[in-house]
């Protein structure tokens, strides 16, 4: 009778870069939900760049909708956008593997549009407080909740890229160096420039709270595309799953949009700001364990060979 289900979902899990990174809620509703819509927007003759401006317009909705925070109606509907927003994000890379559309330009959109999604939120929640408790020192708060947010994510998304970018010996996931993103950009034009100073950003807080040194990037590197590969790789996958776990758990998305969900929902988004910003302290052990298996993976190798 589901017979359906499972090969849809079979499907939707063949579209999914690298499993071991993926969260549990991505491959069974985000990753999942997401292929339906990747379908149907193929079946529009949708581009993947359209189908991430339709993310970022349910996630601008979102957005505005929490800064009706004493609506519990109103925060209901915040949740489904906000939700949809990242069933959409999942939808665009889908389709764009689907449709052999998959470009640099495509993804750096993808993970721009997810930083506007959660400041439209932010800003909504914020505005609300002004009237209330906070005054104008919810501000200050919420840009603080902000920028952490950003850095955990940004440090979050590094590991998972370097995670491809070294198993699957995907070389357009490799991750420049901030002097490499800093050069004037390839192209010209008002957009290409806004995505040039986006990504630098982006650049920079990853490699200020990423914590992996550049040796072992550069011995890494060598390693994954070299003669033992194989054998690396191995190694590396069995390193370093464990601790992906903790890396979602304290920096990805899911965690901070389901705490404010769950905040907002009784009114007070404001607890949320907080957790964003107390919760950051989580991220000094986890980057400390992170150097403590790199090294490990180091000496490992090292005695391999």
């Amino acid at each position: 009778m589901f017979s359906f289900i499972k090969r849809d979902f079979r499907k939707s899990s063949e579209s999914i870069k690298l499993m071991a990174i993926e969260e549990t809620f991505d491959i069974y509703f985000s990753r999942f939900s997401g292929y339906y819509f990747a379908l149907l927007s193929k079946w529009l003759k949708l581009t993947p760049n359209q189908v991430s401006v339709a993310s970022l317009i349910a996630g601008l909705i979102s957005g505005y909708l929490f800064y009706f925070q004493d609506n519990l109606g109103l925060m209901i509907w915040a949740c489904f956008f906000i939700t949809l927003s990242g069933v959409l994000d999942s939808a665009d890379g889908q389709l764009a593997r689907m449709t052999g559309q998959s470009s640099d330009l495509g993804r750096k959109i993808d993970a721009i549009i997810d930083t506007f999604v959660f400041i439209a939120c932010y800003v909504g929640g914020a505005l609300f407080f002004i009237q209330t408790m906070y005054s104008w020192w919810i501000l200050p708060l919420a840009a603080l909740a902000g920028y952490f947010h950003s850095a955990k994510s940004a440090a979050y998304e590094y590991y998972k890229t370097e995670f491809i970018y070294y198993i699957k010996g995907v070389k357009d996931h490799r991750i420049p160096y901030v002097e490499e993103v800093e050069k004037t950009p390839g192209k010209s034009g008002f957009w290409y420039t806004i995505l040039y100073y986006l990504e630098v950003d982006y650049i920079r807080k990853q490699a200020l709270f990423h914590g992996r040194s550049r040796v072992h990037r550069e011995a890494f590197e060598r390693h994954a595309f070299g003669q033992n590969s194989k054998d690396f790789r191995n190694k590396y996958t069995k390193i370093n799953e464990p601790l992906m776990t903790w890396w979602a758990l304290v920096c990805g998305t899911n965690t901070h949009r389901t705490v404010l969900m769950v905040t907002s929902l009784f009114g007070r988004m404001d607890i949320y700001f907080w957790f964003a910003v107390v919760t950051t302290v989580f991220l000094w052990p986890l980057v400390s364990k992170q150097r403590k298996l790199d090294r490990q993976l180091m000496d490992l190798v090292n005695s391999a060979h």
